[in-house]
């Protein structure tokens, strides 16, 4: 530079500098020119990179406070391709998923299942609810027969219950600690990119019952009837005493003689967990951006 200005610059001085457009693998600093070269070269100065990196930063802490923004928005009002920004919303979105995944891998299977729907079977004039506490068909009714005399009904009852579950994610109902509750989405922002409620404007709407919610839900189902399960956790839980024992005992005979009727049955769940894709990672689209398909 000192060879082309008339003046001399020495260490210590200061030079100012424009970036200017060139190659875009070099970076910033090798495309910085002095103000008289850029003249007297007729570069073309570098406009999104003062955008990028001194303009969408600095609005973005300005306007933080207002909800509904982030630097995708600030970009696209700047006529900026927003890709090249993060969502602050999609983030912050995100972290709050991977925490709430986080803490229902650490929950026992008890826990994560606990507010799952029981499946209920009206047979007669009665009504039996299926859960996690007592075996299906060790279950009686009125006319002290077993269950197992009773699969058409149970079947029929898997089934208008999975359809319910179903009707339930498509229905897409909002909801509000306030208790406002709604299936039109709301128009208006938080600052997290969430839902607010046009209620009471002080929460968030939430899905009553989401597609992670129907996959536990279709989890239950399949615990109900999965009679390894069963004969796993009565096996550990046999008490110590002669009595008490003795009834676990006949218990775990029950569940091998209805072993069938078990499988039989959760077939329907097995049948309606593979149709959820919610629980499956596809490894060729998870790898799609970090390899180049030739």
């Amino acid at each position: 530079m000192n060879k082309k200005q008339p003046g001399k610059f020495k260490a210590g001085d200061t030079v100012p500098y424009i970036i200017c457009c060139g190659d875009e693998k070099l970076k910033a600093a090798d495309r910085a020119f002095h103000p008289s070269e850029v003249a007297r070269e007729k570069k073309e100065i570098d406009i999104d990179y003062y955008l990028r990196s001194q303009l969408v930063p600095v609005f973005g802490r300005l306007l933080d406070p207002i909800e509904a923004t982030d630097e995708q928005q600030i970009a696209t009002r700047l006529g900026m391709d927003p890709s090249a920004f993060k969502s602050r919303a999609a983030t912050r979105a995100r972290a709050e998923r991977e925490e709430e995944m986080a803490r229902i891998a650490s929950q026992k299977e008890e826990e994560k299942l606990a507010n799952c729907a029981p499946l209920e079977i009206k047979i007669g004039e009665e009504r039996l609810t299926l859960d996690l506490f007592v075996p299906p068909f060790s279950q009686n009714y009125g006319d002290g027969k077993g269950l197992r005399e009773k699969m058409s009904q149970i079947e029929c009852a898997l089934r208008k219950a999975l359809k319910f579950q179903i009707k339930r994610v498509y229905d897409n109902w909002q909801i509000c600690s306030c208790g406002y509750r709604t299936r039109f989405i709301s128009p208006n922002y938080t600052s997290k990119g969430l839902f607010a409620c046009p209620s009471c404007e002080d929460d968030i709407l939430k899905c009553e019952f989401s597609i992670s919610d129907f996959y536990l839900q279709l989890q239950f189902f399949q615990r109900i009837f999965d009679a390894d399960a069963w004969l796993k956790k009565m096996n550990s839980e046999i008490p110590k005493e002669k009595e008490q024992r003795e009834m676990a005992l006949k218990e775990i005979n029950r569940v091998n003689e209805d072993y069938a009727y078990y499988v039989g049955v959760k077939k329907i769940a097995d049948e309606a967990m593979k149709r959820c894709n919610f629980g499956k990672v596809s490894l060729p689209s998870l790898w799609s951006s970090h390899f180049t398909t030739f």
